[in-house]
């Protein structure tokens, strides 16, 4: 296998397999559940061999970088964040949507990118680098499906058991969550409530020879890395 920085290409031409990001920066690791892992999605393409898709010969794909902080396209406004367009065997997936709507439309509008064409969208994770373009995508394509990382806490949307913190029976009632009496389940909002997510945390099937890998990394424990494209070698 032949590894590309994606942030460093505008277009791929042969079969893209994998594209995956997770950004993260070096503070201390928080010691709460809340803060200590973070929700993450990769995107493999014609990468895995699934019981009932038959083999199929490589297809030409491409992906065109719709948002990042390098280059010197024309038209384009580069700012930190990253959104691409996956295009392989007819399909044609948004991955990430940037770090700010406006530029994010600039950005679509420039590379003649019609977000209503897309099949769905991925978001690699919750940081708003990755995530600010959801506004805009809503806007061109509001029933659009967005497969999104299911984590206990984050923008999503999720839930968590009543009993995940730590009870404290010695206070009185009217200091206590819910006066003591919890739900059975506590769910929590999002700052998109009628976009189509589907939370992934598992190997996920989206379309023949395309897969969602789901799952939580620990937050701010890894080194910062850019998406990453992978694609098989002839």
């Amino acid at each position: 296998m032949v590894f590309f920085r994606a942030r460093l290409i505008r277009t791929v031409r042969r079969p893209p397999l994998i594209v995956g990001g997770l950004k993260s920066n070096d503070r201390a690791r928080r010691n709460t559940y809340m803060r200590s892992r973070c929700g993450t999605c990769l995107l493999v393409v014609g990468l895995l061999a699934r019981p009932g898709y038959a083999a199929q010969p490589p297809s030409p794909g491409r992906v065109t970088i719709l948002y990042d902080a390098f280059g010197d396209r024309a038209g384009l406004t580069r700012d930190w964040g990253f959104a691409a367009l996956v295009e392989y065997r007819g399909h044609r997936i948004l991955f990430d949507t940037g770090n700010n709507a406006e530029v994010f439309a600039v950005n679509v509008r420039a590379l003649h990118v019609n977000l209503r064409s897309i099949d769905f969208a991925v978001v690699s994770h919750r940081h708003g680098g990755h995530t600010a373009g959801i506004k805009y995508l809503l806007q061109i394509n509001p029933r659009g499906k967005i497969y999104a990382p299911s984590e206990g806490f984050g923008v999503f949307g999720a839930a968590l058991p009543g009993t995940f913190y730590r009870a404290d029976p010695a206070l009185p009632a009217r200091m206590r969550y819910f006066g003591g009496q919890p739900p059975v389940e506590l769910r929590f909002g999002t700052p998109w409530p009628k976009a189509n997510i589907v939370l992934v945390d598992s190997l996920t099937d989206v379309v023949p020879g395309v897969f969602i890998i789901g799952g939580t990394a620990p937050n701010h424990a890894l080194q910062p890395s850019a998406p990453t494209l992978v694609r098989r070698r002839g």
